[in-house]
């Protein structure tokens, strides 16, 4: 899940003479990723899923100080345990970045970069406005050797604009956008992925063929892909359009890392604004717009300039260093944590690691 794969390294850095960490998931499929998040918690505890008294007497009985809960609002048990104080202070990070409104919550793990002036209010938790990536993502790598577009059913002579968001995250808003930009580049094709349920890929095509009946015959729906398929797929794309109101997350660090350019709105609230605050922390701003018709202008320019493409590209590869196997961002938590609790008056921890 997304939610894994994001957060999967999140308690690495922090340090085991200062904390004692205990890492919880519901009964499920206990996959690869959960073993290697496993590794880096002192206890690793499986929750019965449906059993919400059972769930909390368990996290309970460890007595812990703090809580933090990766997402609130992607699952239902965890929401509903969400409501009860099982730690001293409770944290939610925005692995799903709408506040929750819950009131056992107290704070909200954002980033200054992130966030928008007066963002305060958008949080029923306390804002926390962290300078790093607290999530210390493990770079994602094209695997070798690459398949072709025809391969992995791709348009195989065409400019390529990919979507690769859930889709449910596309608003009718963005249907006019896409509309625009093909319109604009009469050689282009957009490429989207199905959803986990058939029915949603075919009520979004029949949306399109009303939206926008004149380009719909070049949207193309491709069938869901593995993980390596699937960021092999980005690496063949042109450019990545981001969807407004909601964009993307865990697409955006996989882009990224590949170097393709992800055209992106920056919106008022979290959930848009994810892509550019991982272009503020890279310092490469070329492809957030500032309105609709910058978002087109700046897919449409990038699509006509195969340069400045390139350009925009190599300036992604040369700064994203920043975004990946970077403890700094969960040392700055872990200091925000002792701190809390008068644990760490003195020297940070990540003056301590020399980061």
């Amino acid at each position: 899940h997304a939610i894994g794969w994001t957060f999967g390294r999140a308690l690495a850095a922090y340090p085991k003479d200062r904390f004692r960490t205990f890492l919880y998931t519901f009964e499920g499929d206990l996959d690869n990723v959960w073993q290697e998040m496993s590794k880096q918690a002192d206890n690793a505890v499986i929750l019965p899923e449906h059993n919400l008294a059972a769930c909390r007497k368990a996290i309970a009985a460890d007595k812990l100080d703090i809580l933090v809960y990766s997402d609130i609002g992607m699952e239902p048990t965890s929401y509903f345990l969400a409501f009860s104080r099982l730690a001293h202070v409770q944290c939610v990070a925005g692995g799903h970045p709408v506040t929750s409104g819950v009131p056992t919550l107290d704070y909200w793990l954002g980033n200054d970069l992130g966030e928008a002036d007066g963002a305060e209010a958008h949080y029923s938790e306390k804002l926390v406005r962290l300078k790093g990536i607290s999530n210390n993502y493990q770079r994602p790598r094209l695997q070798q050797p690459a398949k072709t577009r025809a391969e992995l059913g791709l348009p195989e002579a065409a400019l390529l604009y990919t979507c690769p968001q859930s889709l449910f995250k596309f608003h009718p808003d963005f249907d006019h956008i896409v509309a625009r930009i093909l319109r604009g580049a009469p050689e282009a094709n957009f490429v989207l992925f199905e959803g986990p349920h058939a029915a949603w890929g075919k009520l979004l095509m029949e949306r399109f063929s009303v939206t926008m009946p004149d380009v719909a015959g070049r949207v193309h729906m491709v069938p869901r892909l593995p993980l390596d398929d699937f960021i092999n797929a980005l690496a063949l794309s042109d450019i990545v359009l981001d969807t407004v109101h909601f964009g993307g997350g865990n697409t955006s660090f996989q882009s990224l890392a590949l170097g393709i350019p992800i055209v992106t709105l920056e919106g008022d609230y979290a959930r848009s604004r994810v892509t550019s605050f991982l272009y503020r922390h890279m310092g490469v701003m070329d492809c957030v717009a500032n309105s609709v018709d910058d978002y087109v202008e700046v897919a449409l320019r990038l699509g006509r300039d195969p340069s400045q493409r390139a350009q925009v590209s190599a300036a992604i590869l040369a700064h994203n260093d920043v975004l990946f196997d970077n403890d700094s961002g969960s040392l700055e938590l872990a200091n925000f944590f002792l701190e809390l609790f008068g644990q760490n008056p003195g020297e940070t921890l990540v003056q301590a690691a020399g980061l």
